[in-house]
């Protein structure tokens, strides 16, 4: 599940995780995450990894929606990433539990190093 409130960097992150092979749901904001992991849990499914925009306007950042998906399953496989540095360092100081960070802008082969590492660990 990708989150992020550009839709432009949603479409193409979500078509760089299809050419990878996987299926892919996107959302705006971190409600949405949450409404989704609910939803699918109640159908018996779920998401392999959440790939999450620290930065999120006029929503629930990937900071804060990390921190309630790991409340919910602590097992959830995380992904933070952002533009910016410094936020992965501020939210990786603040204990919340990330299995890994993405810098934007990222490209095919980032992205296939970070979801190889998160999943088959």
């Amino acid at each position: 599940l990708v989150m992020d409130d550009d839709q432009v960097i949603r479409t193409v992150a979500a078509e760089l995780i299809k050419a990878l092979g996987h299926a892919v749901e996107t959302v705006a904001s971190g409600e949405e995450v949450l409404s989704k992991f609910h939803v699918s849990k109640r159908l018996g499914s779920g998401f392999d990894a959440y790939i999450l925009d620290l930065t999120v306007r006029g929503g629930m950042g990937g900071a804060e929606t990390a921190k309630r998906l790991l409340e919910l399953d602590p097992a959830a496989r995380v992904i933070v990433t952002s533009g910016y540095s410094d936020e992965a360092v501020s939210v990786s100081q603040s204990g919340i539990g990330y299995r890994a960070f993405l810098k934007k802008p990222y490209d095919v082969d980032a992205l296939q190093e970070v979801l190889g590492s998160v999943l088959n660990a």
